[in-house]
């Protein structure tokens, strides 16, 4: 919940800032447990998009890094857009509850502050 809470105030900074992403897409192991996705997507508030393989996420985004700095390929072709196994949906209920809990979140980041 934690980290959940966390990617929500990063992502309202962005909302703030006028850069937040149109879509979103999750990669990584953690994100094979519905629940996750479901906590993160309800904390967000906004739809998740679970990319297919994406236990293999990071691992493949170095290695079209690595390719795309060998420079003998076009950009397009080594970065596509991934392919969507499913979208998580923000549970409404999960919602209302996360919103709460941040805020009680962000007031201990104040408290704790003049410690980190």
């Amino acid at each position: 919940e934690g980290v959940a809470l966390s990617l929500a105030d990063s992502y309202d900074v962005l909302l703030k800032a006028g850069s937040a992403p149109k879509h979103l897409f999750a990669i990584g192991g953690g994100f094979r447990s519905r629940f996750w996705a479901k906590l993160v997507a309800s904390a967000l508030g906004r739809p998740i998009s679970i990319v297919e393989a994406s236990e293999y996420g990071g691992a493949l985004g170095a290695a079209r890094l690595a390719r795309a700095g060998l420079g003998d390929v076009p950009h397009d072709q080594i970065f596509k857009k991934p392919d969507r196994a499913t979208v998580i949906q923000p549970d409404p209920q999960m919602a209302k509850t996360l919103q709460a809990r941040l805020i009680v979140f962000r007031q201990a980041l104040q408290a704790l502050q003049p410690i980190r």
